[in-house]
């Protein structure tokens, strides 16, 4: 079994804090991954950061796309034109 080690930019971000699977997102035909990281900053007070991990044939990949996120990660999937939509909680 593959390993995966993903690691957030402090120690006090608490990535990893929340994890939900989001689907697949880019229809690749992979599930991609969300994780949360609430103590991460990105210059707005009281936020966090959503981080969307693509999954691929290797595995997960490196990139990423940050988004504001409260405490927790709730995947829910909305109906839209071909695309899957994901929001957190």
């Amino acid at each position: 079994m593959a390993t995966a080690y993903l690691k957030g930019t402090a120690s006090a971000d608490y990535f990893g804090w929340s994890v939900a699977g989001a689907g697949d997102i880019n229809n690749d035909g992979y599930d991609d991954v969300l994780v949360g990281a609430y103590g991460q900053s990105s210059g707005y007070t009281d936020n966090g950061v959503a981080y969307l991990l693509y999954g691929s044939s290797a595995g997960i990949t490196g990139t990423i796309t940050a988004a504001t996120i409260g405490t927790t990660v709730s995947g829910a999937a909305f109906k839209g034109p071909g695309t899957n939509y994901i929001a957190g909680e």
